[in-house]
């Protein structure tokens, strides 16, 4: 049977005709710096079945003497870049170290049954396979059942963009966190560090890029030497392609392209010659862009999109070791400082967790920062800083790797984690830092807060048992005997501070749900309750409301408040953007929300939108905007200022945006020359919040 007509017997539905790939980004606009090229991995791949020069001087034994075998050069099954044309659109062959690459990425965790999509407008599920996931839109022919196999074994992968798939994306975008989707993707990460962390394939399929004027081949491929090196690093097979169109007018993208897949040795898939024999090459004729592919391509696109990852897929798994299903999760032991047993305290007399009495100094609010910088290695803590808000001076904590976890009710000490060690500080009158381990097992806030303040004074925390289940453990104020609560049989991930009234808060772990439950303890010692699964819900100070996100099929967002005393539940519509932080007033009245402003096509972010929300009335109003990434909203204890921190991109470099917004006026006043200076790092600040210190320890 002929290629067109099997591409004849696919039926299509699809509903989304393309408009257009949006403007690319400038260069220079946006450092990719959380991605570097990792040269241990690309080693490897990087002709290592070139044939070796024979110039070499030929043996000769001496007298009596045998010599052993010499080897034979191995031929190099590679095909030259330069007949690139020539490639077959499905790739044919897979070398040795790649199946090993990809037994060690699925060993490490990455999922056999997943593939992503790395791509533009025309990478989307619309256009590129996503039909594969409906089986009404679909009908393969006879001699291609073999290819239902290929469909069960990524089921869930086809009809997904992922975070690496947008209109307007190229080889720059998906590096760069400013195109990144802040409600999924932590700070820093780019898209396609985001999509990997979310989605762990075990096989990539890259498809770039949209040309324009200033665009070089030599940056396009610098920037897909860093997008295949990502991956192979993390033990991902990348699948290359062609592309149809040539806008830049002498194929020097497929061309690099194939020297690409030539260079690393990986699979092509040559999407370029599929189409040549269709009308105009497979190109849209009634559009003048000569970019866009036409309708009858995208079946085509589709098609042989399939054929490659079932080819690739197969070859991968021609080895005698076997794939795993499932990767086991690795055994972590623990420290030997941490195999003690939990550190139980009567952590300060209750008359130092009191407030001041009248007439004594109340002290001086200050903030305190949680830093973190996003780099080469990951994500590493930067600690806490002390900013006195009068005179911009800022003061390393001691500590230099602990994030904020939660602040006392009337301000004068904070819980501070680094690792499974969970501290209560403060400083003393003279400015010297307290300190005392309260758990040595407790769970590291990588999900959420995990230790917490009563109203009261009392302590809430997260802490691994001996057999590595996870407690819920309360420390009353008046420091009787530490108590475990009961959880109802689930185990904890994270706690919804802070905890008002004779119940605490909590999320439920949940393998396999998009939204993980809200869960309450009572302090009495009764059972456990669920209350339903609400996405990113926060609770008011005084613990009687909680705010949590709705994400709508339209693809808008409406905000939830649920009384927590009379059951009532309201929902209201929020402005065009996404909700990516919002903090409660100290009244528990007013909600401060920070959306994000980002273009609906290309996912580019712009800066912040800020909305006052009056949670009685149901009144929004608008305020100053903030620019930058990973946006941070706080109430001050007056009700009347907001601070607000970001990261801006400065000089392809990356810096903190801190600043205090004054609501009467809508004016700012920034903090940014006491902050940390601008590096190639991602800095962002974790969490902050407002504390009361000793006078004395603050500049006047």
């Amino acid at each position: 049977m002929t290629r067109p007509s099997r591409y004849a017997l696919l039926i299509l539905m699809v509903l989304l005709v393309l408009s257009a790939c949006a403007a690319p980004p400038a260069e220079g606009e946006a450092p990719a710096a959380s991605l570097t090229p990792a040269k241990t991995a690309a080693a490897a791949f990087q002709g290592e079945t070139a044939v070796t020069p024979s110039a070499e001087p030929q043996i000769t034994p001496l007298p009596g003497e045998t010599l052993p075998p010499q080897p034979t050069p191995t031929p190099d099954q590679r095909l030259d870049p330069a007949d690139w044309r020539d490639w077959p659109v499905v790739p044919e062959r897979i070398s040795p170290a790649l199946q090993a690459l990809y037994r060690e990425g699925i060993a490490r965790g990455n999922s056999p049954h997943a593939f992503s999509k790395v791509g533009d407008c025309q990478a989307i599920k619309e256009v590129l396979m996503g039909l594969y996931d409906d089986p009404m839109r679909y009908r393969l022919p006879e001699d291609e059942q073999y290819l239902a196999e290929t469909i069960e074994n990524f089921a869930g992968s086809f009809n997904r963009d992922g975070q690496a798939v947008k209109g307007g994306y190229n080889a720059a975008a998906v590096l760069s966190p400013m195109w990144a989707d802040p409600q999924v993707c932590e700070p820093g990460e780019s898209p396609l560090e985001c999509e990997y962390r979310v989605h762990r394939p075990s096989i990539a399929l890259i498809s770039l890029e949209v040309w324009w004027d200033g665009r070089t081949p030599e940056r396009y491929e610098q920037y897909m030497r860093t997008i295949i090196e990502f991956y192979l690093e993390n033990g991902v097979v990348p699948i290359l392609s062609t592309k149809a169109d040539n806008v830049e007018g002498d194929h020097s993208i497929n061309r690099i392209t194939a020297e690409l897949a030539y260079e690393y040795d990986l699979p092509l898939w040559n999407f370029w010659l599929a189409v040549q024999d269709m009308p105009y090459a497979g190109l849209d004729p009634t559009r003048p862009d000569g970019f866009h592919i036409s309708y009858e391509a995208w079946t085509v696109r589709s098609h042989t999109a399939l054929e490659t990852l079932d080819a690739v897929w197969r070859m991968l798994n021609q080895q005698d070791v076997p794939v795993p299903e499932t990767a086991e999760t690795p055994q972590i032991t623990p420290a030997a400082s941490e195999t003690e047993e939990p550190v139980s305290v009567l952590f300060l007399p209750a008359e130092l967790l009191s407030a001041p009495e009248e007439g004594a100094d109340p002290g001086k609010p200050a903030l305190i920062l949680s830093l973190a910088e996003r780099g080469e290695t990951g994500t590493q803590p930067l600690g806490l800083r002390l900013l006195d808000p009068q005179s911009g001076a800022l003061t390393e904590l001691p500590g230099g790797t602990r994030a904020l976890q939660a602040v006392s009710p009337e301000g004068h000490f904070w819980l501070a984690s680094e690792g499974t060690r969970l501290y209560l500080q403060s400083l003393d009158q003279a400015g010297q830092p307290l300190e005392i381990l309260l758990d040595n097992r407790a769970v590291p806030p990588s999900a959420g807060q995990t230790a917490a303040w009563g109203l009261d004074g009392s302590i809430f925390l997260l802490a691994r048992d001996s057999e590595g289940e996870t407690r819920l453990d309360w420390l009353p104020a008046d420091g009787s005997e530490r108590v475990s609560l009961d959880t109802g049989g689930q185990q904890p991930a994270a706690l919804l501070g802070p905890s008002a009234g004779e119940r605490v808060y909590w999320l439920a772990e949940c393998a396999g749900c998009e939204i993980p439950p809200v869960w309450s303890s009572p302090l009495d010692g009764g059972e456990a309750a669920e209350l339903g699964a609400y996405l990113r819900p926060a609770l008011s100070p005084d613990g009687a409301r909680m705010a949590y996100l709705v994400e709508n099929e339209d693809g808008t967002e409406t905000l939830g408040l649920l009384d927590l005393i009379n059951g009532a539940d309201r929902q209201l519509p929020l402005p065009p953007g996404a909700l990516v932080d919002g903090a409660w007033s100290a009244d528990s009245r007013l909600l401060a929300l920070l959306m994000a402003e980002r273009s609906d096509y290309s996912g580019r972010q712009f800066g912040f939108r800020t909305y006052i929300l009056d949670a009685n009335t149901f009144s929004l109003r608008q305020v100053l905007e903030l620019d930058g990434l990973n946006g941070r909203v706080l109430y001050a204890p007056d009700g009347v200022q907001l601070v607000r921190a970001s990261t801006l991109i400065q000089d392809s470099a990356y810096r903190l945006h801190l600043e205090q917004l004054d609501l009467r006026s809508n004016t700012a006043a920034a903090y940014d020359e006491s902050l940390p200076p601008a590096g190639e790092g991602f800095l962002w600040v974790q969490s902050l919040a407002w504390v009361q210190l000793p006078a004395s320890t603050l500049s006047p």
